[in-house]
């Protein structure tokens, strides 16, 4: 007999269809554009369209959600 779902996650995961170690395609997406944006030479038009993001204004919203901070100030702190 084989563990319900329930049993084997976190308390509460089953119910709100959480999947804890898996990171969100988002944030994978959001950690590529990171990197490139550590390239002082990559534009954030060029990063949104290699990463997912397709538009710079997703980009930047996400960047703001998860840091809290734009594309272009984490490009010129980083990079």
């Amino acid at each position: 007999m084989h563990p319900s779902l329930s049993e084997t996650l976190p308390h509460g995961c089953a119910k709100n269809h959480c999947l804890p170690a898996v990171p969100s395609v988002e944030r994978i997406h959001l950690k590529a554009a990171r990197n490139l944006l550590q390239d002082a030479q990559t534009s954030i038009d060029t990063v949104a369209r290699l990463t997912g993001f397709g538009h710079p204004e997703n980009l930047r919203r996400t960047f703001h959600k998860h840091l809290a901070i734009s594309p272009q100030a984490y490009s010129e702190r980083f990079a």
